[in-house]
């Protein structure tokens, strides 16, 4: 069974050196993120995707962040209050249940997830039912490589092993693994 983030060390997860390794902005960018999008964080933890999402889809744009932690939730409907952002909900949902409408986002962001998950096809086809036709799946994963920190080695997944969960949940992989710098690479999918 994968292990799951411990919402007590939430404190690493908007840290500087994480900020340093994995620019928000520049990612969201390099992932398709743009004005006007509707964006759900899937597992958003503390919003340290969600509030910069918040900013790069603007007024006309939506972000939805959702998690299995309510505390995790907490902090970011804090952050969101703290920000003045209007534009961010905050949804509880389980992993393969997300309490959202069908066709509700033009992006579904996965940062850090799928290597947690207990189903990760079955989570992975709750993302693309969220999406809209010509939506996209954005994922980032540690690369399955030492890094110092981060999860267990074992745990991590392959771009190859992403793909084939992507596949598996009726997801066709777009391009290469995106190197995000040390430890992090994305993929980008969409419904088939």
């Amino acid at each position: 069974m994968p292990h799951k983030f411990d919402p007590d060390h939430a404190h690493h997860l908007d840290s500087t050196a994480r900020r340093q390794m994995l620019p928000p902005e520049a990612t969201l960018r390099r992932l398709g993120a743009q004005a006007g999008m509707r964006v759900v964080d899937l597992g958003a933890g503390t919003g340290f995707f969600t509030l910069p999402l918040a900013g790069l889809v603007g007024p006309e744009g939506r972000v939805w962040a959702v998690d299995i932690s309510l505390a995790m939730l907490e902090r970011v409907r804090e952050r969101v209050h703290d920000g003045g952002l209007v534009n961010v909900e905050t949804v509880h949902g389980g992993e393969a249940e997300v309490p959202l409408p069908a066709g509700v986002a033009d992006l579904v962001l996965l940062s850090s997830v799928l290597h947690e998950a207990e189903g990760p096809v079955s989570l992975l086809r709750e993302a693309g039912r969220l999406l809209r036709p010509g939506g996209r799946v954005a994922l980032i994963e540690w690369k399955a490589e030492p890094t110092g920190h981060g999860p267990p080695l074992a745990e991590r997944l392959s771009p190859a092993q992403v793909a084939g969960y992507l596949q598996g949940a009726g997801l066709a992989v777009l391009g290469p693994a995106m190197d995000l710098g040390p430890g992090h690479y994305g993929l980008l999918a969409e419904r088939t």
